[in-house]
């Protein structure tokens, strides 16, 4: 979704209103305030994800640390946990499907 955020800027910048990606994002739900913060949690914590030869797990540790950055509790972060654990599992999945073989 971020990449067509970024497409629809660049589209608008030259006036191009009717690129697929403006069409695109014009369909796409709106999120509650709730839903927006666990996105973005997990925008901001993927980007901190471990580098290696293939897409590593996202730690526990960055979890904790964007909690406590936003004053969290120690339940709102264990929430936090369960949802950002569940939605990189997705995008593990995902990217491991659509690797190709080797």
């Amino acid at each position: 979704m971020e990449r067509y955020e970024n497409e629809a800027a660049a589209a608008r910048k030259i006036g191009k209103f009717d690129h697929p990606a403006i069409e695109k994002l014009a369909g796409a739900p709106k999120l509650s305030l709730e839903h927006d913060f666990y996105l973005e949690a997990f925008r901001t914590i993927a980007s901190d994800r471990p580098a290696s030869m293939s897409a590593g797990r996202i730690g526990w540790s960055l979890v904790v640390k964007y909690g406590e950055f936003y004053n969290l509790t120690r339940r709102e972060i264990e929430e936090l946990w369960y949802i950002i654990k569940a939605m990189d599992e997705v995008v593990l999945s995902s990217s491991q499907s659509s690797s190709p073989a080797k």
